[in-house]
Order: C-alpha cells, then structure tokens, then sequence
C-alpha cells in the first residue's frame, strides 16, 4: 500500500524532448558523384559480364568453388 501512495505523490515526468541535430551537409562534389557513377557504370557493363563469364566457365567444368581459377 505504501508504493501506491508514493506514485500518487510524485508527479510523472513527461517525456524529454531532444534538441534537432545539426543539419546534415552535402559532403560529395558533383566531380565525386560523377565518378561513383562512371565506376558504377564500368561495373554493370564490364566488370560483371566478366566474372560471370568466369564462374559461367568454372560451372561447365563443374567446380564452383572460389578457387577455380
């Protein structure tokens, strides 16, 4: 019984609000992004076909492991 009039005593707390963050900043050139998207570009159109090639060959051989060159 005593816990309960304790709770009735003290008033509840509501919740904290916090502060708003620092804004968020740009941190990537156009000149920065242009290369992501060049890289992103060689990867799709050269770099994969490649590997697939690759483990395409390794599967008719029949091995598939990450050592089969």
């Amino acid at each position: 019984m005593a816990d309960l009039a304790n709770a009735k005593k003290r008033p509840l707390r509501g919740p904290v609000r916090e502060e708003a963050g620092p804004t968020l900043k740009n941190y990537i050139t156009s000149a920065g992004l242009q290369r992501l998207k060049d890289e992103h570009l060689f990867l799709l159109s050269r770099e994969r076909p490649a590997v697939v090639e690759v483990v395409a060959w390794a599967a008719s051989n029949g091995d598939r492991s990450e050592n089969a060159d």
